[in-house]
Order: C-alpha cells, then structure tokens, then sequence
C-alpha cells in the first residue's frame, strides 16, 4: 500500500549553485598555482630571472597567500 505524499512528509531537495561552488575552487587552484610559480621564481638566480618566462610576475608572494586564504575561507564557509 502506497502512501499517498502530503508537503509535510514530502523530502525537499536542496541543490547547490554550481556557479557559487565552483568559482572558489577554480580561484584555489589558480592561486595555488600562481603561488607555486612565485616561489620557484623567488628560488632562482638572478641571472636566470631575468630572461623571459622568469621575468613574469603578477603578484607577490605575501599578496598570493592572504588571496589564497581568503578564498579557501570563502570556499569553506560555503561548504
């Protein structure tokens, strides 16, 4: 015998927002990688810095870790 479902026993599916989900940990990884490349960057000689992909920074390290902790602050708290 089937129940018949009434909106007091009837389950509610909460979805997430994809776009609120996956923004965050797509700029995690993004940073991560960014940060990655300052600290390889930062751990070469002088003389190899100076030639062409080396040369290329777009942030500090100090500035990549607060971005960094602040998204995965924002990704968590998401969660």
């Amino acid at each position: 015998m089937k129940r018949a479902r009434s909106p007091e026993n009837a389950q509610r599916r909460v979805g997430r927002n994809l776009v609120l989900f996956t923004v965050p940990l797509a700029l995690i990884v993004l940073l991560s990688v960014l940060l990655i490349w300052e600290i390889v960057r930062d751990n070469m000689a002088e003389a190899t810095r100076e030639r062409w992909p080396w040369r290329l920074a777009l942030l500090d390290q100090q500035s990549l870790g607060h971005m960094l902790a602040l998204t995965g602050g924002v990704a968590f708290a998401r969660a």
